[in-house]
């Protein structure tokens, strides 16, 4: 399909003409995945007022990493919204992003060569060139990820609400909706929220940041992410986060209607069995669930 043409299917379905299954279609899994994360961007996305005009690009790919230039005009015009994702997407230039699909897990080695990356499903990471050197290494994360970081620089990782900085560690970071859970397995890292206050995090520990307060510590016992075998385990978790983890894993869309989403949930559930998955998030809770297709609905 040509660029104009996928445009106008892009445009039509956040015009809600087009429904999400229908676009996949279209475009494919892999492309509808990168502008559900532009999108993300858009929501803290200010355009400012002047021009702005960007040389012609050339977009390489291999595997799931990008490498983008600056590229494309600016105009006001009926695709502005398509226009603005694009612009944000490919601001920086040699960006570099890897991104996971749906029930999908990537490792990642990472441009110091010996710190890595586990990518959860539906997540991703991005960085710069000039964002690693001998001063810092930083990078972006989407969604969750798993961290192993060798003693070097300081390296931080930002995403939407915060950001955590370390020197060498293992540790976890999974940022759902205007909150994030922080877990450290090894040494000690300083997890902060965009208001500054922070909490340092050391093995073993775990906190959640949830309507911008820190709620108390959680005790860890696990070594490595319980999501690298196939469940994904919390501990007194508001309900919107084990939701956001169900969708990741499974190719959902919830539709929530008017269940209660701050309800806390504590307990593991399969990452490849969404029928017994269901069963042990929603059977206690008292709430009712039906799937068709690739919709779960929910009604109390």
């Amino acid at each position: 399909m040509a660029d104009n043409e996928h445009n106008d299917q892009i445009i039509k379905w956040l015009n809600g003409e087009l429904r999400e299954e229908q676009l996949i279609q279209e475009i494919g899994a892999e492309n509808f995945l990168k502008y559900k994360q532009i999108i993300q961007e858009v929501d803290q996305w200010t355009p400012d007022n002047e021009a702005v005009v960007f040389d012609p690009a050339v977009v390489t790919k291999k595997g799931r990493v990008m490498t983008m230039t600056r590229w494309l005009s600016l105009s006001v015009a009926a695709s502005v919204v398509l226009v603005a994702l694009f612009s944000i997407w490919l601001l920086r230039p040699d960006q570099t992003v890897h991104f996971t699909n749906a029930g999908e897990i990537q490792k990642i080695t990472l441009p110091d060569g010996s710190s890595s990356v586990t990518l959860a499903a539906n997540s991703s990471i991005s960085w710069a060139e000039d964002d690693w050197s001998s001063s810092g290494r930083r990078l972006q994360l989407k969604g969750k990820g798993f961290f192993r970081v060798e003693k070097g620089s300081p390296f931080s990782v930002g995403f939407q609400n915060g950001e955590v900085t370390v020197l060498g560690t293992s540790f976890e970071v999974s940022e759902f909706d205007e909150s994030f859970q922080v877990i450290c397995f090894e040494g000690l890292v300083s997890a902060s929220d965009k208001q500054q206050t922070s909490r340092k995090v050391a093995g073993g520990e775990g906190y959640l940041y949830h309507h911008y307060q820190w709620e108390e510590k959680v005790n860890i016992t696990d070594s490595i992410p319980s999501w690298l075998q196939e469940e994904t385990k919390f501990t007194n978790v508001p309900l919107t986060l084990v939701l956001k983890t169900l969708e990741n894993e499974y190719d959902l869309t919830i539709i929530k209607n008017a269940v209660n989403l701050e309800r806390r949930f504590t307990g593991s559930i399969p990452n490849k069995d969404l029928d017994l998955a269901l069963k042990i998030v929603f059977d206690p809770l008292g709430i009712n669930y039906e799937v068709k297709a690739n919709k779960l609905y929910l009604s109390e």
